[in-house]
């Protein structure tokens, strides 16, 4: 009983952090797949307006896959080069490139989804990624506080 309070604890603290996109495998399977603040347009979309959503997402989803290859092709470019004593400077323009491009289009992908929202599924959206900015901010500060305090205690 206490681990299952325990885990519901930390299930509840990490959604609060912001640790757990609700909508990451919209984007990608991992939280850096994810563009600041689409978590929040996720939580205020309705479930019209989500399956658009996932219909945005998986016609995308091929382009997303090829930059996301591009940019591992890039990587490896750059490490071969750097071991190999290559190109390094082409390598590194070579995968800024490839980075901005990703970029560019997840930045696309997420204003489709953000024009589904009306202006107050905006304003929600915007408050809500306020909000949770905030918390995690004062959650960072707790974690702090605590390495502080665990330091002192270890030092004396």
């Amino acid at each position: 009983m206490k681990s299952r309070l325990a885990i519901a604890t930390l299930a509840g603290l990490a959604l609060l952090a912001g640790l757990y996109p609700p909508a990451a495998h919209a984007f990608a399977h991992h939280r850096h797949g994810m563009l600041p603040g689409m978590r929040a347009v996720w939580v205020v979309l309705q479930p019209s307006q989500r399956a658009k959503a996932r219909e945005i997402f998986t016609a995308a989803r091929p382009t997303l896959k090829k930059d996301h290859l591009n940019l591992m092709a890039a990587r490896r470019q750059l490490a071969q080069a750097l071991v190999g004593g290559g190109d390094v400077a082409g390598a590194e323009r070579n995968l800024e490139k490839t980075r901005n491009a990703f970029f560019e289009d997840r930045v696309r992908l997420a204003q489709k989804v953000v024009a589904l929202l009306s202006p107050a599924q905006r304003a929600a959206a915007s408050k809500l990624l306020a909000n949770l900015e905030k918390t995690h901010e004062q959650i960072r500060g707790y974690f702090q506080q605590a390495r502080r305090a665990a330091s002192a205690s270890t030092s004396q």
